[in-house]
């Protein structure tokens, strides 16, 4: 699968609306690969990191 959005990845899958999303990801509340991550705009491989 393609690399997406971490942002755009999680409003699609109803975790929360995208400004919500981006909220939570900038607080460090995100964790991809056990590593908070800072930035919504970090592309992620969705079938490996999530």
């Amino acid at each position: 699968m393609p690399k997406l959005r971490l942002d755009k990845y999680l409003k699609d899958q109803g975790i929360a609306s995208r400004s919500d999303v981006k909220a939570l990801i900038r607080k460090g509340m995100i964790l991809v690969n056990d590593k908070a991550v800072n930035d919504p705009g970090t592309h992620v491989n969705t079938d490996k990191d999530i």
